[in-house]
Formats: structure tokens, C-alpha cells, sequence
């Protein structure tokens, strides 16, 4: 019988990922080991088993990136305990489990993007290489200008301070924001911190990459060209 390791430590034999990145993957079930999902402790032989990791069996390297239109009321995740719709609810998703970048809330809609490489997923959502993130924002009432002023500015919110972006008023209650940075539910705080309730959500543009009417829970590849503009973004 083959000797048996622990997964993490055979993730980080690879040379791609170190013990401490091994060990997020698992935990956050991004590993497969015979198409089932690893668990904290998991063991495999040196050889033999079939590991997938981000959809990409381990030794192989993908940089291909899709696009998807994640619709309203599906969660940013593989799975979840209540139950509730998720990427898992779409079957390519399901199938290849990439990382993704552009994580949204269950009640937003929009353009998220995913692929097999990890290091993409990581320079998309770091702040530091300032990708930008544009969202369509419909809310219960209009603000002033001097709140449009002071988010453009970035504002201060339940103890996080947030960066400074660019807030256009298209039309009543109806606003562009482009941000580089996703706090977690940092739109919503935002237009709550000024006195209105967001009523629609939709990011419709990551760095170059653009929704341009791809239909709700559509996945498709990005051309050449387009993965071309994105990886001079993220550089």
C-alpha cells in the first residue's frame, strides 16, 4: 500500500502553493480528491489519486477566465447549509469549481469572473493593483451632492475606513460607482450612510472586462484580446 500524506502537504510539494495556502484551499473546499471534496486532514497516497484544485486537476495550469451573470438571489458560494441557490446551482460551475474574483451579495446581481488561476483571482480582488469595479446603483431616493462629494472622498463606516471612488449621478435615484476596493457590503453602507436604501445592485464592469447584456447565469470564456487588456490591469 502507497504511503499516505496529508493533502496539504502534497499541495505544497508542487511548488505552487505554500502549506498555509494548502491548508485555505481545503478548508474552503476548493480541493477534490476522486471528485470528492477534501476535508481538514485529508490523506493520499505519493500517486494515483486524482486532486483537483480551482477545476484544474493538480500538475495542469489553466489561465483561461470566464465571465458570468450572477443573477439576483444566488450566493457567492459552492454551497450553503440553508439550502439557499448558489453557484453550485449552475452546472458548468458546479462542475469545474473555479476560484472567482468579484464576490457579490445574495441581493446584487452582476459580473463576477472565474478561472483556475489563483494568482488571478488574487490580483483582481487586491486592492493595491486598483482594479476597478463598476456597479449601476438604483436607490429608494436621491442624495445631495454634498454626500456624492463626501463618498467620492471615502467615508468612514461602522469602523472601516473606505477608499476614495467615483460616484455619478446618471438619473433620479439612479447612480454609477466605480470602486477599487469590496468591502463586504460596502455599496449598500455607503448610500445607507447617506440616507438611501439601495434598491438594485448590478456590477456591469470589471477592469476592461464588460457584462455587455450576457444573460442572467451565463458563463462564457473571455476572447484573447479581452484576457490580454485584463492581464496588463492586474500587473
Amino acid at each position: 500500500m502507497s504511503e499516505l500524506i496529508r493533502l496539504t502537504k502534497r499541495l505544497a510539494q508542487t511548488g505552487k502553493y505554500s502549506r498555509h495556502e494548502a491548508d485555505k484551499l481545503v478548508s474552503q473546499g476548493r480541493v477534490y480528491v476522486n471528485g470528492v471534496v477534501a476535508v481538514p486532514g485529508t490523506k493520499v497516497p505519493l500517486t494515483g489519486e486524482k486532486i483537483v484544485v480551482y477545476g484544474m486537476p493538480l500538475g495542469e495550469k489553466s489561465d483561461t477566465i470566464y465571465k458570468f451573470h450572477k443573477p439576483l438571489n444566488v450566493l457567492s458560494s459552492y454551497s450553503d447549509p440553508n439550502g439557499k441557490r448558489n453557484l453550485s446551482s449552475f452546472p458548468e460551475l458546479a462542475k469545474m469549481k473555479m476560484g472567482y474574483a468579484g464576490r457579490l451579495d445574495y441581493n446584487s446581481e452582476g459580473l463576477m469572473l472565474f478561472t483556475a488561476s489563483g494568482d488571478i483571482v488574487y490580483r483582481i480582488q487586491r486592492k493595491e493593483f486598483e482594479v476597478e469595479k463598476e456597479y449601476l446603483v438604483d436607490t429608494d431616493s436621491d442624495i445631495t451632492e454634498n454626500w456624492i462629494k463626501r463618498l467620492q472622498a471615502g467615508i468612514a463606516d461602522d469602523g472601516e475606513q473606505f477608499l476614495p471612488c467615483k460616484v455619478c449621478r446618471i438619473d433620479a435615484n439612479r447612480y454609477k460607482v466605480i470602486l477599487t476596493e469590496g468591502k463586504k457590503r460596502q455599496v449598500r453602507r455607503m448610500f445607507g450612510a447617506a440616507g438611501a436604501k439601495v434598491m438594485r445592485l448590478v456590477r456591469i464592469r470589471i477592469c476592461n472586462i464588460m457584462l455587455d447584456g450576457l444573460p442572467e447565469g451565463e458563463l462564457i470564456p473571455l476572447t484573447d484580446k479581452e484576457i490580454k487588456e485584463l492581464m496588463k490591469c492586474i500587473k
